[in-house]
């Protein structure tokens, strides 16, 4: 089992590195809907860079972020946007220091610990006793919630930049499984912000580790493939046809959570 999450930590700083290349304007980027100006025309804060006007023939909700692609048309120079997601409650506020903040040794040393959840939820139970905020409660109650349905989730931060991942095992079929590191095989999801959402499958079979990426966006996927090289794991790169969505989502409010 720890072969197989050990891989984590690679397959995110990897993946946190390529996101750290010069932009690149065919893949998706972060999206805010600021405003809604007429119908089917909408104010956007694009990245950190500018304000821009656009049409949707699709409903957005304003405030809330999506990812998508955008081109402008070189006769009119209008912006078009096109394969919008929105994205997960987590990443709505932009207040992510209320989630344990990870650097990408931590989270390995978390992982590959003796007991990774027992020490995890001990770690956010300490954290929640000393909770000033009432985001900072929510979260940290989310994530114990979401342990409890064995859903590991962090913000590791790596060059300044903070990504979302999700992490599950999946349930062995006998004890014999469940204590070997030969067979094992790991449920992941991580958020990037020039990436768009990625699914994952780590798996070890006889001791053999293959990982399985599932984008959303086919030119994340087309970006991302020389890349795989760099990784010492067999690897493959899917295009997904449906949404990707993460493992455990988050309550927006205490009720939520409470259920």
């Amino acid at each position: 089992m720890l072969r197989a999450i050990s891989q984590l930590a690679k397959i995110d700083s990897l993946l946190a590195k390529v996101e750290g290349i010069k932009f690149n304007a065919t893949l998706p980027v972060s999206i805010k809907i600021k405003e809604q100006t007429k119908p089917q025309e909408y104010l956007l804060d694009v990245g950190n860079k500018k304000e821009l006007k656009t049409k949707s023939e699709v409903p957005l909700d304003v405030g809330k972020k999506y990812w998508g692609v955008l081109k402008q048309s070189p006769q009119t120079k209008s912006i078009s946007l096109s394969h919008l997601l929105k994205q997960p409650i987590h990443l709505q506020s932009g207040k992510k220091s209320a989630m344990p903040n990870l650097k990408l040794d931590e989270f390995k040393t978390i992982l590959e610990s003796e007991k990774p959840k027992e020490n995890l939820k001990f770690a956010l139970l300490t954290k929640l006793s000393t909770a000033t905020t009432k985001s900072e409660f929510l979260s940290l109650t989310n994530m114990l919630n979401a342990i409890n349905e064995n859903v590991f989730t962090f913000v590791l931060a790596q060059d300044q930049k903070e990504t979302l991942f999700q992490f599950k095992k999946s349930k062995p079929k006998n004890k014999e499984e469940e204590d070997s590191d030969e067979n094992a095989k790991v449920d992941f999801y991580a958020a990037f912000e020039n990436l768009g959402p990625v699914e994952g499958v780590v798996e070890v079979i006889d001791g053999v580790r293959k990982l399985s990426l599932y984008l959303y966006y086919e030119n994340s996927l087309k970006f991302l493939q020389k890349e795989l090289d760099n990784l010492d794991i067999e690897s493959f790169l899917y295009k997904k046809e449906g949404n990707i969505s993460p493992l455990y989502e988050y309550g927006e409010s205490l009720l939520d959570v409470k259920g």
